[in-house]
């Protein structure tokens, strides 16, 4: 039972075009394996997850990225395919959230802090993963320290039973806690979830199908509902 309360998810989509000041140009955050890159794959599971979740009414939906923008954007791509920084820039949040830190960690900043820009109850970070090209499946991450976010990882390592790969479990380490969106969020109630292995040749070609990328969506949604229905009524943000 959630007694009428909407909930403020914020939704990330790993990665996007990044200036790199090495190179001097801009570059994805993720190689490409076999065509695919996970950068714009997160975003595709992610625009159907913010369909199902925006037209749910107990919902309040964030992102942090433009999934849906097709404009050209300053990196001389699409916006969608930009990462966080761009896009918070864009939409006139402080500049703390999206000119902090150069490069790469400019990008991985942004994403973490819209969580606390945006207030949010949950926020979901969307990815897939790589292990060296032997590893297949997919996994819930939540931090060691929230209680609620466990509650959250392990209602969306359930609803992502039926996935077409392996179930590798629900995990939290300590080295984990000290990435950019774990201390952003203070231990709050947060999931990162990692569908396949995309440097995993049989897992890179299951990612391709339209049919698993909407599957992805629609278990996260399930997963999220099971939640709040089972926690809603504990849920508090600390800011």
């Amino acid at each position: 039972m959630t007694d009428g309360k909407i909930f403020r998810i914020y939704l990330s989509a790993g990665h996007g075009y990044y200036y790199n000041t090495t190179w001097n140009q801009w570059m994805t955050q993720r190689r490409s394996y076999w065509g695919l890159v996970e950068d714009f794959w997160n975003v595709l599971v992610a625009r159907e997850l913010f369909v199902l979740l925006d037209e749910d009414p107990r919902f309040n939906v964030f992102m942090n990225r433009d999934f849906f923008n097709e404009e050209i954007g300053i990196s001389g791509h699409q916006k969608w395919m930009e990462a966080s920084h761009l896009f918070f820039k864009e939409i006139g949040a402080p500049e703390y959230v999206w000119n902090n830190g150069i490069g790469v960690q400019q990008a991985i900043n942004a994403d973490a802090l819209g969580a606390r820009y945006h207030q949010t109850d949950i926020a979901l970070s969307i990815h897939a993963n790589s292990g060296g090209g032997e590893a297949r499946g997919h996994e819930v991450w939540h931090h060691t320290h929230s209680t609620l976010g466990s509650s959250l990882a392990y209602k969306l390592k359930e609803s992502l039973e039926s996935m077409p790969n392996s179930d590798r479990g629900v995990k939290a380490d300590y080295y984990h806690d000290q990435f950019a969106f774990w201390k952003a969020t203070q231990g709050q109630i947060m999931s990162l979830v990692e569908y396949f292995f995309f440097d995993n040749e049989i897992d890179n070609e299951l990612m391709k199908l339209q049919k698993n990328i909407s599957l992805c969506a629609q278990l996260t949604y399930q997963g999220v509902v099971d939640f709040i229905e089972t926690y809603g009524r504990t849920m508090t943000w600390v800011s």
